[in-house]
């Protein structure tokens, strides 16, 4: 039959289409996709419990000293010991110099006022802040200098504070680490109070230790080399864990001349990976691969500035690692329903020091476009885990902006480890918009004759020079800034343009809620037996009339072990990448998105479920609102997902008995 005729008889296609699309949810094959998407979490009234909160404040304007002089590449840290204290950097672009310079605001009321306390008058470029703080409550603040002239050297300098950030000592200077963080071991044992600093060239990833909270350093340690045809292209802040691991993050892609060309649709170019220390930075693990990333210029995708956390709390996910990325690509699996031409806030996470990583999972939840002219764009994400074990990500958002180059600051919150995440909410108040009356950054350049710049392609000849917008007009700079202060509040520190200058601004955000596993106090001692089960669906059905999806699902143990009551399926991904809005029906928790609960209590015969024993059939419900018309085109444009109705991930949880013992999971 022609598609035409297909497309005329519609409620027979989707019908027919519901079989399809829940075969492939019940194939593992099919499961095993690249990437887990989250999507718009709708949350039912019925709830049995409140569901988790984020609750984002008044917006702050940290650099109103500098109103007329545009600001980019944030840093943000908070202070242990005072949750009151944040140090935050930006870089300040000067218009009559043509040089960037460096600001590091201090606050000491919990980010209500700023100070500008470190500054810098001279016409050397200052570029790349980076703050931390140590247990003892000593701020560290790092940036890079040149010297200037013809030939001009740069170096890192490196700031001490035992006031907060309210002044600072003269710095330690040493040869420049590119894009350069901070990192203190306050663990007890051999190696506490050690600093490491953290840099890369094109070759390698390198390594600077301080043995006297940064009184002074060692010579440079390698902790990674490019592969052969390879060059490192960007870093985030390491992290030390309970134990004392290190732990450094990094990026590698291909080498090109211009290693920040576009990402391809089709193509991952890059890839992020990290190593690990165990005896302070002395020696590294082989690189252990995080996720394959297509990697390009902030506007779709720069995603070799990516940020990097962990839980430091006493909670059930004590050490684990958070990584989050931006990423241009969109082939493959369901990840193809997020079209080429834009870009997706990604997350990993690691539960064993970085050996072995999480499938990245979608965190950006507007909804899949449905057009054929492109997609949004998402991008400079930053995580941080605070003392409850929450982890929080803010990123910049461009599903409302028409240019797609406007941005407005979003934040999301993960209380069960980075399973899921809640819906996200806007943090800043206002977007940074491209108008005719806006403020842009221009930078001159010159090259030619006697000049000598680092490449040498641009050296010799005649004398040239160019005056172009600064990239950092489209993403705000290379790096965005968010830190948990020891409260628990969530701090962004991010830039726009509301007021027609580039500035640096910052709201509180409190999440509601306690990391807890699985989300849920009542399912926290319940142990994941996914792996142990599978999942029998029939009789799917999509009734037109009501737009609802059902389909009869029945639970197999094809384990050795005998899976005890309470049995819970736990649903952490769910979406349609059809294009409508999914939400289920008849959640035994009430909720109707992610973190929905079915109870299969009532199909479970003698109150357990018994190897190779199959349960009786639970009836799955959902409705797909505003489900967009099928056509040629929309297959065409978005290949088979088109055709997606619900696409489902479920975590079955429940006890075990083996060799005759009960089996619960500790939930602290």
């Amino acid at each position: 039959m022609a598609l035409q005729q297909i497309v005329k008889n519609r409620n027979h296609l989707i019908k027919s289409l519901v079989w399809l699309c829940l075969a492939v949810i019940a194939d593992p094959v099919a499961l095993a996709q690249a990437v887990r998407l989250r999507p718009k979490v709708h949350n039912g009234s019925g709830s049995t419990r409140p569901a988790p909160v984020i609750v984002a404040g008044a917006n702050v304007q940290v650099s109103k000293v500098f109103a007329d002089r545009p600001h980019g590449d944030t840093h943000l840290a908070a202070n242990p010991r005072n949750p009151l204290n944040l140090i935050g950097g930006s870089m300040v672009w000067s218009e009559e110099t043509n040089t960037v310079t460096v600001v590091a605001y201090a606050s000491f009321d919990g980010g209500k006022t700023w100070s500008p306390t470190l500054k810098f008058s001279d016409e050397f470029d200052h570029s790349d802040p980076a703050a931390g703080f140590d247990s003892e409550g000593t701020a560290y603040f790092l940036q890079i200098t040149s010297t200037g002239g013809r030939e001009p050297k740069y170096y890192t300098h490196v700031y001490r504070s035992k006031d907060g950030g309210r002044s600072w000592l003269e710095p330690v200077i040493i040869p420049m680490l590119d894009r350069s963080y901070v990192v203190v071991d306050d663990n007890p044992g051999k190696y506490q109070g050690w600093l490491y600093l953290n840099g890369v060239t094109i070759r390698a990833v390198r390594i600077r230790r301080s043995k006297d909270r940064g009184v002074t350093f060692d010579d440079e340690i390698q902790a990674a080399a490019a592969p052969s045809g390879r060059r490192i292209a960007g870093a985030a802040p390491p992290v030390v864990l309970s134990d004392g691991t290190l732990v450094v993050p990094f990026t590698d892609t291909e080498a090109a001349p211009d290693p920040e060309r576009e990402g391809s649709p089709s193509k991952q170019n890059a890839i992020l990976k990290v190593v690990t220390s165990s005896d302070g930075g002395a020696t590294f693990s082989e690189p252990v691969t995080v996720a394959p990333i297509a990697m390009g210029h902030a506007i779709t995708a720069n995603a070799n500035h990516f940020s990097f956390a962990t839980d430091r709390s006493a909670g059930p996910f004590k050490d684990r690692l958070y990584v989050t990325w931006s990423d241009s690509y969109s082939r493959g699996g369901q990840f193809s329903a997020k079209k080429a031409g834009g870009s997706n806030i990604l997350l990993s996470y690691s539960t064993d020091k970085g050996k072995s990583w999480s499938k990245p999972i979608l965190l950006n939840d507007d909804r899949f476009p449905v057009n054929v002219t492109g997609a949004p764009v998402h991008f400079q994400p930053v995580v941080a885990v605070n003392k409850d074990g929450v982890v929080g990500v803010m990123y910049y958002d461009r599903r409302d902006s028409i240019n797609n180059l406007d941005w407005i600051v979003r934040f999301t919150a993960s209380l069960d480890g980075g399973e899921t995440f809640l819906p996200s909410v806007q943090v800043a108040q206002s977007p940074n918009r491209f108008t005719q009356s806006a403020k842009v950054i221009l930078t001159a350049r010159g090259y030619g004759g006697g000049h000598l710049p680092p490449n040498a392609n641009y050296r010799g000849g005649a004398l040239k020079f160019d005056v172009s917008i600064s990239q950092a007009n489209l993403a705000g700079g290379h790096t965005a800034g968010l830190a948990a202060d020891a409260s628990g509040v969530f701090h962004p520190f991010w830039i726009d343009n509301r007021t027609e200058i580039a500035q640096v601004w910052t709201a509180p955000v409190t999440v509601q809620g306690k990391a807890v596993q699985h989300g849920d106090p009542n399912l926290s001692t319940l142990e994941d037996i996914s792996e142990k089960v599978i999942l029998k669906y029939t009789n799917a059905v999509f009734d037109a009339k009501t737009s609802r999806v059902s389909v009869d699902v029945q639970m197999q143990n094809t384990s050795a072990d005998t899976i005890l009551l309470p049995i819970k399926l736990r649903v952490v991904g769910f979406t349609s990448a059809g294009g409508g809005i999914p939400t289920i029906v008849g959640a035994d928790n009430g909720i109707d998105g992610i973190g929905a609960v079915w109870d299969l209590q009532k199909q479970i015969i003698d109150q357990k479920l018994k190897p190779n024993q199959t349960s009786a059939v639970r009836r799955l419900e959902f409705r797909i609102a505003d489900m967009p018309p099928l056509s040629e085109d929309a297959i065409r444009s978005r290949g088979w997902g088109a055709l997606e109705l619900v696409h489902v991930e479920i975590r079955a949880l429940a006890n075990v008995q083996r060799n005759g013992q009960v089996t619960k999971k500790n939930d602290n």
